[in-house]
This record gives C-alpha cells, sequence and structure tokens, in this order.
C-alpha cells in the first residue's frame, strides 16, 4: 500500500510469516527475536569494492580468525570460531549500518596474512556514519580530492554539508564507500571491524498461538521499502531478508518476554487496539483463547483501525469467521464511534486495555479518544479522565507496546 512520511514515499507490503519451530516455548505477548543477515546484493557490492585492495587478495573465501585482546572483553559469540569474510559480511557486518560508540578490543588474525595483527576498535550502534567514519576513512585514501572531501566531514563547518549527504537521504555505509571508490580498496582488514557495526537482531509480535499452531511461530512483519531523493530505493534490511526467505530455509531466533501480560482469568474484558502490523499479538491471543474453548465475543473486542480493507485488513478471514461464531467482536471503525461500548467494559467489567502499533501519532490519538471517552460517558473533567488513564496504566490495566 503506497504513501508517504516525512518527505519519504514509501510502500506497505505485509506478510505473514510461518516458521517450523518443533523446539520452541511460547505464550501469548512473547517476541520473537530474529538475527537477519545481510542481502547478496549488498555483499557482492562489498567485495567489488574490495577487489582492487592491492596486495592483500581480500576475498569472501578468506579466513580470519578472531581471538580475544583483554580478559573482560570477550569475542562475539558469531566470531568464536573461524569464518570467512563472506559469511562476516554476509552474517555480521551491518552493510546498512547506523551508529553509536561502544568499546570492544579484540585481535584479528587473517588466513592471507602470518603476522598477528592486534586491532582496537569501536563498534557503532546508531544512525547513518558519523564523523568518526569520515576520519579514519581519511587515514587510507590515496586520493587527495577524496581525502579533503573526508576531512570536510569531520569538521563543525562541514556538519551541514554531511547532514544532507548522508543524513537526510539515509545513505548506507555501503553507499558511501561506493562514492569514495579511490579510499574503499585500500581499508586495512583489522580497520573493518571497527568501520562495520554487528547486525544487531530485531524484535518481532508473536503473531500465533502455541496451542493452535503447536511446533509451529508466525509473524506478521511490514516488508520495509521507502524512497528519499536518492534514486535507488531504502530497504529494511531483516523485513526484506525475511521476504526473501524460501521454503525450507532456516533462520536463528529465540523467544523473548514481551512487555504485555495479558490476563489469566478468562472472565475479564479484554480491549485489544491494533492498527496495521499492530494486530499480531493479539492474534497471538485470540487464538489461544478460542483453542482452549474460552473466546467470546462480550469478553473480546479488537479494535484494528483498518484504512483500507484491501491493504491493511490483516487476518480478514480469521476475525471474520471468529466474530460469526461469536468469540471476538472486532471494530472496523474509531473508537470514539464505540466509545459508550469501551466505557461500559472499563467501568463495570473493569476492562484490561492492550495497545500495540507504529508510536509515531498513533499511542497520542488512542489516549486522547480514552480520555475523551472518561470525560463523555465518565463525567469526568480533562484532568481528571488523564489521572484515570494514569491510574489505569499504572496498575496494568493499560497495556501499550509500541515500535517506530
Amino acid at each position: 500500500m503506497p504513501g508517504s512520511s516525512g518527505g519519504f514515499f514509501f510502500w506497505q507490503d505485509v506478510r505473514l510469516i510461518e516458521f517450523s519451530a518443533p523446539d520452541l516455548n511460547y505464550s501469548p505477548g512473547d517476541v520473537l527475536m530474529v538475527q537477519p543477515h545481510n542481502l547478496k546484493s549488498s555483499v557482492g557490492e562489498l567485495f567489488t569494492m574490495l577487489a582492487d585492495n592491492v596486495g592483500t587478495n581480500l576475498g569472501p573465501d578468506t579466513i580470519i580468525t578472531v581471538t580475544e585482546r583483554e580478559p573482560d572483553m570477550p569475542v562475539p559469540h558469531a566470531l568464536n570460531q573461524p569464518i570467512t569474510l563472506g559469511q562476516c559480511a554476509q552474517q555480521y557486518w551491518d552493510l546498512n549500518a547506523k551508529r553509536s560508540k561502544t568499546n570492544d578490543s579484540i585481535w584479528i588474525n587473517s588466513s592471507n596474512d602470518k603476522t598477528d595483527m592486534p586491532v582496537r576498535f569501536e563498534m557503532f550502534l546508531q544512525a547513518t556514519p558519523h564523523r568518526y567514519f569520515f576520519h579514519l576513512l581519511s587515514h587510507f585514501t590515496t586520493s587527495e580530492l577524496e581525502r579533503e572531501k573526508l576531512l570536510e566531514f569531520t569538521t563543525a563547518e562541514g556538519q551541514e554539508e554531511l547532514y544532507n549527504y548522508c543524513h537526510r537521504p539515509r545513505r548506507t555505509v555501503i553507499e558511501v564507500l561506493q562514492d569514495f571508490s579511490q579510499t574503499t580498496p585500500h581499508i586495512p582488514l583489522e580497520y573493518m571491524f571497527e568501520l562495520f557495526r554487528p547486525i544487531k537482531p530485531r524484535a518481532f509480535s508473536i503473531a500465533s498461538s502455541p496451542t493452535a499452531h503447536n511446533k509451529e511461530v508466525h509473524i506478521l512483519v511490514a516488508v520495509v521499502k521507502y524512497q528519499t531523493k536518492l534514486i535507488v530505493p531504502r530497504y529494511g534490511l531483516c523485513s526484506n531478508w525475511l521476504a526473501a526467505l524460501k521454503p525450507g530455509d532456516t533462520i536463528k531466533a529465540w523467544v523473548r518476554g514481551g512487555s504485555f501480560h495479558f490476563p489469566i482469568s478468562q472472565n475479564v474484558p479484554v480491549i485489544m487496539i491494533g492498527p496495521g502490523t499492530g494486530v499480531a499479538p493479539f492474534r497471538s491471543f485470540v487464538q489461544e483463547r478460542a483453542a482452549q474453548g474460552s473466546a467470546r465475543s462480550d469478553l473480546l473486542c479488537l479494535f484494528f483501525g483498518c484504512r483500507n480493507s484491501a491493504g491493511d485488513f490483516h487476518c480478514r478471514d480469521e476475525w471474520v469467521s471468529l466474530e460469526k461464531d461469536e468469540k471476538l467482536r472486532y471494530v472496523q471503525h474509531m473508537m470514539k464511534d464505540n466509545a459508550a461500548l469501551l466505557w461500559k467494559l472499563v467501568s463495570t467489567q473493569q476492562a484490561q486495555i492492550f495497545l500495540a502499533g507504529n508510536s509515531k501519532d498513533m499511542p497520542k490519538g488512542v489516549k486522547e479518544a480514552l480520555e475523551e471517552t472518561f470525560q463523555n460517558y465518565g463525567n469526568m473533567t480533562q484532568g481528571e479522565a488523564q489521572q484515570f488513564l494514569d491510574r489505569l496504566e499504572r496498575t496494568g490495566q493499560f497495556q501499550t507496546e509500541t515500535w517506530s
């Protein structure tokens, strides 16, 4: 589904991805942590640029060994055995890096060079390439023109130009290295660990019931793709990697407890507000209740804020079937149109409210709608309505799980 936000043009492609996971234990509200890989195209671009690295013969089959340099800084698990540069580039380095700084120290031994190379490097874990990234590159270039531009990006006077070049269009590390083609081939192996941050795992709300889908785990994935002023579209690393998987492929993933704590009692009404992919944890919970035979439409109410039934009515057939069987009440319209129902469930039946979805504007709008409901149907002032909602949050009667 096309749209625009913050000057970017984006497409909304949502996939329900099902994994066979016979040894994975989870509960509704839990999160699946997924360790993604870089796309093969990005890895290929990196080694194409490194092919001109004279005298080092750094290719995807080059084997390196990473060992501990300082006792309190162990080698990352992904690097604790000999690994090829190709594996490192595909599975460890984030070639779409966003960076902020933390320190690590290791030794690297290359099978192409029998000399031990002690390396002190800093992992950067936030934003697009910052000043230090360009400062470091300036030491390796053989081009005076590129050196001047790299050093300009490190000065206070050059920050506006750096923002317009790098941050505003969300230029990736790979694209920066392509632009500085006289510098990239001369980057020493040991400094690649300083330039490339490790790929971080991504969290997805589990969208399946362990009872209804024994030995399986499902996630609802919005495949991120958007256009900036650059010609080449921007892609979300993990979502596009997941979308490219084929039946039979395996991934590295594990379960982490989520922030939602659904009621144990099956007699407590549950109000679920989940626009877009925010509906994922509620699919897990509703499926679990249905599999246990305790799903009732007077106790389970789902608001999913569908803007376009053809584009973002996720899991439509399931919701329609559950409502037909009187196991769920789902509401496509705005919460304000159902304010009387909301107030009745909260005030007389102590319903628990759960909110999941994008963190940009939606949570604020939902809270305002709830406060307006409390004012109109609970005869509260604006201040009293805010205090009432705050109390619901403090006591866990109103829980939120949002993401950017």
